[in-house]
């Protein structure tokens, strides 16, 4: 259509010129036939090239934005471990090591890969992981949970401690989360993240990255009250465990940006963060 409309605008131009002038010879009339199409195709070729340009600015803008939300990563659920006092000694009980190693890392691997496990900068050769289906880490038993001796040998500080995994394959790379001691009497809030702090399940996935804000008004000072009233929020989520570290970030931005009615800036308090073990997509549908 647009060389038909084109060839077509020529054509008037040249029968007006023609009202005015001879007749043209045959040779003369091949060249300017040969001209227009060359003019034709010089300019189409010219818009061709634009367009391409501004898809390609259009695309590198787009994959900047979205890059953070759609990559992959390593990440690690927080753990929470519960010391009982019983009359036959002092029994440790945990939530599973949700643990997951980055594809990109697993992928160029020849052999089994490991990760090592450091509790508070200690290296806990007890905690040694093995990389297996789908990328997710085990124990070398298979299980999730280490066992109450295993646990008791930790050296844990009642509270938070700090995990960190590291890859025998990139040893000099790490990723971390939390471990949290807490004596069976601990009071709880639980709470869910999107849609709960955020105003809405997907536009609070990953809208802070692109720099929005997404969580309620006024949700940090009304957590920093429950934590004042003696209660420690775990928060519950399903996002992806590859997630987990960008989401812990989202936990710590919100808030900060205003200040309460003595202008002092709220923040969301310090808790377990507990996601799925799914990686990206399968969460997502979920």
């Amino acid at each position: 259509a647009f060389k038909g409309a084109t060839d077509q605008k020529e054509n008037d131009g040249r029968a007006a010129a023609a009202a005015a002038a001879p007749a043209p010879s045959t040779a003369e009339q091949q060249g300017d036939g040969k001209k227009g199409g060359s003019t034709w195709f010089s300019r189409a070729a010219s818009k061709v090239e634009r367009g391409v340009s501004k898809v390609s600015a259009a695309a590198s803008t787009l994959s900047e934005r979205t890059a953070s939300l759609l990559d992959f990563h390593s990440g690690a659920a927080d753990i929470v471990v519960v010391k009982h006092h019983t009359p036959s000694g002092t029994v440790y009980q945990s939530t599973s090591f949700y643990v997951h190693a980055a594809r990109d890392n697993k992928s160029t691997l020849r052999g089994p890969e490991t990760v090592e496990v450091f509790v508070n900068s200690d290296r806990t050769p007890s905690l040694h992981m093995i990389v297996g289906e789908g990328h997710n880490c085990t124990f070398q038993d298979g299980g999730l949970v280490p066992s109450s001796d295993v646990l008791g040998a930790m050296g844990l500080v009642e509270g938070r401690n700090e995990l960190r995994f590291s890859l025998s394959s990139a040893p000099n790379s790490h990723f971390t989360a939390a471990l949290w001691l807490l004596p069976p009497e601990e009071l709880l809030v639980v709470c869910d993240i999107d849609g709960t702090l955020t105003r809405s399940d997907i536009f609070g996935y990953g809208a802070h990255k692109l720099g929005y804000d997404s969580a309620h008004k006024g949700v940090a000072e009304a957590f920093g009250a429950i934590r004042s009233a003696g209660y420690l929020v775990v928060y519950l989520s399903a996002r992806p465990i590859t997630r987990a570290d960008k989401t812990r970030e989202l936990l710590k931005v919100v808030g900060t940006h205003g200040a309460d009615a003595n202008g002092v800036s709220c923040s969301m308090p310090d808790g377990p963060l507990i996601t799925t073990a799914e990686r990206s997509l399968p969460a997502l549908v979920r």
